[in-house]
This record gives structure tokens, sequence and C-alpha cells, in this order.
């Protein structure tokens, strides 16, 4: 079990690392075509998100974490408009650096990734189901089940119909899933 919840740790700190990013990458989009309104004011700069590797000793081993959003250097963009209210003395008004193109790769890219780490938490729940059914598909063969099971009425339809106690059935339970009450 110790394997399966550090499977899904892992899976979900990506998620969340994954997460973050886009909606950095849809604030930037939001932002794109932001200019200054007065001279010398800087427009929206593009925000970047950074991750780092972090030791997490309930997973017993390494996740990815976000270790900053910050600025992006690349410069603004100059628009010659001499009639804005922001243009400078030679009439360029500064625009924000986003690339809506750049953006739309990026959020491409960290919606695979988190689909991908959805992925492995659907089949680690999968595989944690089967392994229950499983066991208790062997418990209630053996008759170490303690709780009533329903019997299934005729015309292969399952119908609460009675309830009699495992120790008396004689012939194997078949491999349909078997409605367990909350109770055992």
């Amino acid at each position: 079990m110790d394997d399966v919840t550090a499977t899904l740790r892992v899976s979900a700190a990506a998620m969340r690392a994954q997460g973050t990013r886009l909606r950095v990458i849809a604030e930037n989009i939001a932002n794109a075509d932001s200019a200054a309104t007065q001279p010398g004011e800087l427009p929206y700069r593009r925000q970047v998100v950074s991750f780092r590797s972090a030791l997490d000793r309930a997973a017993g081993g390494e996740t990815v974490r976000v270790k900053s959003v910050d600025d992006d250097p690349t410069p603004f963009q100059r628009r010659w408009d001499p009639g804005h209210p922001a243009a400078d003395a030679s009439g360029y008004v500064l625009e924000s650096n986003v690339n809506p193109l750049i953006e739309m790769t990026d959020m491409r890219e960290a919606q695979r990734s988190y689909e991908a780490n959805l992925d492995v938490v659907r089949a680690t729940k999968g595989m944690l189901q089967d392994a229950i059914s499983a066991a208790l598909s062997r418990r209630i063969r053996t008759g170490k089940h303690k709780c009533p099971i329903p019997s299934t009425a005729t015309a292969g339809r399952s119908q609460l119909t009675s309830v009699q106690p495992v120790a008396l059935r004689r012939k194997p339970v078949s491999r349909q899933r078997v409605p367990v009450s909350p109770t055992c």
C-alpha cells in the first residue's frame, strides 16, 4: 500500500504544479493585449513559473513543486502610435511582452502533463479497486466473510430478495462485483 500512496502523492504534486502553471498562462493570455496607459508607465509583464524538485519523505521520493512565479525578462514590444496617451517623445508605445502563440504552446504542454498525471491517478485507483474486489471475492469463496451476502434472483438480474450467511453457500460466487454493506 505504501507504493500506491507514494504514486498518488507524486502525481498529485505534479498536478498541483501544472495547475499553477495553467493559471499563470491564463493570466498571461488575458493580458496579452495590454499596453501602458501613461508615458513612462510599464505594461503587463509576462509571468513564468519555475519548478523545483522537493524531497517528500511521506512519498519516499522526489516530487515537483512550484519554486516561484517570476517576471519574464524579455523586452517589451514597441509599437509606433504617436496619438496614444502613453506614447513617448518619439511616438512609441510599450506593449506587453506576452506572445499568445508561445502561451498557447505552453498551455498545451501543461495540459498534457496534467492529463498524464491524472491518468496515473486513474490507473492507480483502478488497480486498488481490482485488488479490493479480488480480496473480497476470495474471502467470500472461502467463507471468511462475516457480512451477509444478498442472493440473486433468477433471469440474471441482481435483486435483493433474501439474505443468507456466506457459510451456507455451496457454489462459488460469480466474478461480478458483489455489493458490500457499509457496516462490514
